[in-house]
């Protein structure tokens, strides 16, 4: 899909934000295939108070695009990651077809 053309693209770069004057700014990985025509990728936090992790998903099915992201200020990727696919898993067993 486009979604995943532009996660290609950004995939391994650095992004900052500025909101109410206060820079932050996020790595995303380059994204992965986890089966089940789901592609992720992970996302660290940077500059802010407290450390932020996230994961997001993203696929496909019958015309209905799926898109999660999960987060949390912890340091388990795999707990988040897994977390993503279960929910994204969830959701795709509800789509007929």
């Amino acid at each position: 899909t486009s979604l995943q053309a532009q996660w290609r693209q950004c995939g391994g770069s650095d992004l900052k934000a500025t909101n109410k004057g206060h820079t932050w700014g996020a790595s995303m990985n380059v994204p992965a295939d986890a089966g089940n025509g789901i592609t992720t990728m992970e996302i660290t936090g940077h500059g802010l108070a407290v450390p932020l992790l996230g994961e997001r998903a993203i696929a496909a099915k019958n015309n209905i695009v799926i898109d999660v992201l999960v987060s949390a200020s912890a340091s388990d990727f795999g707990r988040l990651h897994q977390m993503a696919l279960d929910i994204t898993n969830s959701i795709f067993a509800k789509i007929p077809g």
